[in-house]
């Protein structure tokens, strides 16, 4: 098959993937004493379960803002949070169609990878592709909050990205974007798979 060809067929199954991941990832927002706080999440499930970074919820005066797929707006409550994990689940009442796979089966360091989200919490519906740069990570996101066992990316991530998913090229979630390297912006942390079931 021609190079061309080739190219073709790799772009048009990324945005299809793409398309598919989108309508199950959300932008989390709310007010905060200093302001606000915004990020990401996802459906796991169509009976309304989200799932988020906590650092995202944790300072958020309820309801909490979920905007969905396309734009339309939501308020969600809080189901439960570990601070340890830094995974938060949040509910919406009601029925929703889409909702993303956990994967079960190991991550292999090498895997490509998207990650999807609300940079900046300005560019909603964002997607950047990458691989699984490296396993059992450990990193802090400041005093007190050391994480373990993440998993690194080269996927271009940003502060806004916490919360959304990281998924693998069949839309099954690997992790979920949490942080930066501080002293790189080419290397993003997500809370694996495991730990979010």
């Amino acid at each position: 098959m021609p190079s061309a060809a080739l190219l073709g067929r790799f772009s048009r199954e990324v945005a299809d993937l793409t398309a598919r991941v989108l309508r199950a990832t959300v932008a989390v927002s709310g007010s905060t004493s200093d302001g606000g706080s915004s990020g990401s999440g996802f459906f796991i499930d169509t009976r309304g379960h989200i799932v988020t970074n906590h650092h995202v919820i944790e300072h958020v005066q309820p309801p909490i803002t979920i905007t969905l797929h396309g734009g339309a707006k939501a308020l969600a409550g809080v189901v439960g949070a570990d601070r340890i994990a830094d995974i938060a689940v949040l509910t919406l009442d009601g029925r929703w169609p889409h909702g993303l796979s956990l994967r079960r089966s190991g991550v292999r360091t090498g895997e490509v990878c998207l990650a999807v989200g609300n940079p900046l919490g300005r560019y909603p519906e964002s997607v950047t592709i990458g691989v699984v740069s490296g396993l059992a990570r450990t990193a802090s996101a400041g005093p007190g909050r050391p994480h373990y066992d993440l998993l690194q990316t080269d996927c271009d991530i940003h502060e806004g990205n916490s919360g959304g998913p990281l998924v693998d090229v069949q839309g099954r979630v690997i992790g979920v974007t949490t942080l930066l390297d501080t002293e790189s912006p080419y290397i993003g942390l997500a809370v694996p798979a495991q730990t979010v079931r």
